[in-house]
């Protein structure tokens, strides 16, 4: 089957399910299975009579919401190929290349997207539609509104409805769906998807995900993402759940997310570590607010969980959550079920993309009953490949869970390519039908010619006795100690990103010297809510500083039993802005490329060994977080 096909299997199973709750002027207005349907069915007609063809690439630039759904699912429709462009590419070079390269001959755009677009339009040869997710006044024969698109549907619905039933019919298993532009390590790949590839990739996560239908999923990822579009518009779809689109500010995170909870009390949240990191120093401050008394509760009754998943071998009996022993039942009474409430009420769990969450953290949302889910995949595998799963015998604290049905992984050796023993730590290489075999020859890394063959990820880590795998870097980002050793520098910067409020960004250097070192970037917005703000601004920033640095010194600390002493850093030099790569964009620490970083900061870096730096209160420090201060916003 087909993906069009599954949908209308969907549609005939779950019809008058919400399909998607999106919130319009602070409202959340919900659509129907059949709803939808209806939509894409007008949408895909109107499509074929303004000259859209089988094969045709037209390129998604929205927001994600039920204009985006509508029409991915209208393209999939008519056989054409869907191109989603990122929300935060903003930069014009980056755009033109992807609608270049991709010879797009449409383009469905928001309105806060247009004139991008159309200011480049000319020099896009290929490009002869546009379709604008708002109403269009102007006169360009090239640019219609959404309106117009469904308008043309409804008028020749009856002409063509049998024709656009013969060309779902003729989708090939085998037929590309969708083209996928990711700036990976910063070098532009380019991926094409078929149906086998999302189809599949859609099975074996539900083999193993048992949604439900009448579940909400809120969904606080851009849909542009390969590892969300699947996890959500399929996954979730797929098993008669509904997606939740929040429209949540960035400047007033907090207020609108716990709002949204308790207004819509979804199931699962799928986040970003930024996200996670926000919502637990949330939780923390609100516990505090009532009295240390009840963090130290918290903290005895985190250790008394991390203690029974040891002597379990890592597994979490989720049965067992809240009634450990009399103590846990009263911790649970008094201050879980509160926060839990708090949440909503009704949240099962939460998804994170990326590979990496602190131990903390994790036992921190194991403990109050809602568990970090995450996984690992690859933009070559369709997404993921393995997920830690809120169910018996599917959970193992600091994994990335099991392999999903029909998806098989092995650990070699990278020199040799020889399969390693259990507990070693080698290359992690994949085989699934979900994996990319069709090259667009942009790929850096060569990809199997066939499902039969073996996908080399070039990340690292090793799977246990009980088949879990354990995630522990990308092959590019592994930095070399002064004794010769190799380890990657992620779980440690996620770790202090993670535990540390007064973080917004950290990067980890170890150039083959005989300690590392950490460039930090100061959460602007957490240090001055801890300043007395009668200092004076000399004062206020040596009172930031010493903040920052006992932290980061008590963090040090905390992970001497899981890190290395020489893997972990020595010295701390503070930047005054953001590390960014790109123009307009902007990256979290587990996504930061190394290379790149090494060259752009080398002077702090190089600094960062000299006697100097030793001394947190250095002109540099000084200098940078007077800097990061005096900021308007972060």
């Amino acid at each position: 089957m087909n993906i069009i096909e599954i949908f209308e299997d969907c549609i005939s199973r779950y019809g008058s399910n919400p399909m998607i709750m999106e919130k319009q002027n602070n409202e959340y207005l919900s659509l129907s299975y059949q709803d939808i349907y209806n939509k894409v069915k007008k949408f895909s007609i109107g499509l074929l009579a303004l000259g859209i063809k089988p094969g045709d690439k037209v390129a998604l630039y929205a927001d994600s919401g039920t204009d985006w759904l509508v029409a991915e699912f209208s393209l999939f429709c008519i056989k054409a190929v869907v191109v989603p462009l990122s929300q935060s590419m903003t930069d014009e070079q980056e755009l033109k290349h992807c609608l270049l390269h991709s010879k797009c001959r449409g383009i469905v755009v928001s309105e806060k997207f247009y004139a991008s677009i159309s200011k480049m339009k000319d020099s896009l040869p290929s490009l002869n539609l546009i379709i604008l997710l708002a109403e269009y006044l102007g006169n360009e024969f090239d640019v219609v509104s959404s309106e117009r698109v469904y308008a043309l549907g409804r008028d020749l619905y009856e002409a063509m409805n049998e024709e656009l039933s013969a060309l779902i019919r003729s989708i090939s298993y085998d037929d590309v769906a969708m083209i996928y532009y990711t700036d990976v390590q910063t070098k532009k790949e380019v991926v094409s998807y078929t149906h086998r590839n999302l189809v599949t990739q859609v099975d074996q996560m539900s083999f193993l995900m048992q949604i439900g239908e009448w579940k909400r999923s809120y969904m606080m990822l851009p849909w542009s993402d390969i590892y969300v579009h699947q996890i959500s518009l399929m996954l979730i779809m797929f098993n008669g759940s509904t997606i939740v689109v929040p429209k949540v500010a960035v400047d007033c995170f907090c207020y609108s997310f716990f709002r949204d909870l308790h207004d819509i009390r979804p199931n699962f949240v799928y986040l970003s570590l930024s996200a996670i990191k926000t919502i637990k120093n949330r939780i923390e401050e609100v516990i505090a607010h009532y009295g240390k008394f009840y963090l130290l509760l918290l903290e005895k009754y985190i250790k008394l969980v991390e203690s029974t998943i040891l002597r379990s071998s890592g597994y979490w009996d989720f049965k067992l959550m809240g009634v450990l022993s009399p103590f846990a039942k009263i911790i649970d009474s008094l201050i879980c079920k509160k926060i839990r409430e708090a949440l909503g009420g009704d949240i099962e769990y939460f998804i994170l993309r990326g590979p990496f969450l602190d131990r903390q953290t994790e036992l921190f949302f194991l403990s109050i009953g809602i568990p970090v889910l995450r996984g690992f995949g690859t933009v070559m595998s369709s997404s993921l490949v393995s997920l830690n799963f809120k169910k018996n015998d599917c959970y193992k604290l600091g994994s990335s869970g099991k392999p999903f049905h029909n998806t098989c992984l092995k650990i070699v050796d990278p020199l040799n390519k020889n399969p390693l023993s259990v507990g070693e730590i080698g290359e992690i290489y994949i085989r699934s039908e979900s994996i990319v075999t069709v090259d667009l020859k942009d790929s850096k890394n060569p990809i199997p010619k066939s499902v039969e063959d073996w996908y080399s990820t070039k990340w690292f880590g090793f799977m246990d006795l009980d088949g879990f795998l354990f995630v522990d870097g990308v092959l590019h980002s592994y930095i070399k100690n002064s004794i010769g050793e190799k380890f990657s520098p992620h779980p440690i910067e996620v770790a202090f990103y993670l535990r540390s409020p007064f973080i917004s960004q950290c990067f980890l250097s170890n150039s083959g010297m005989d300690f590392a070192v950490m460039l930090v970037v100061p959460n602007r917005q957490a240090i001055l809510s801890n300043l007395n703000p009668s200092l004076r601004d000399e004062q206020k920033v040596r009172e930031a500083i010493r903040l920052l640095y006992a932290s980061l010194r008590n963090i040090t600390t905390e992970l001497k039993d899981q890190f290395s002493n020489i893997s972990l850093p020595k010295t701390f030099v503070i930047l005054g802005e953001r590390i960014e790569f790109r123009k307009n964009g902007e990256y979290y620490c587990e996504e930061i490329d190394p290379v790149v970083v090494e060259q752009l900061y080398n002077k702090e870096i190089k600094y960062a060994y000299s006697v100097q730096a030793k001394n947190p209160y250095n002109p540099k420090n000084l200098s940078n977080m007077l800097k990061m201060l005096s900021r308007r916003k972060e």
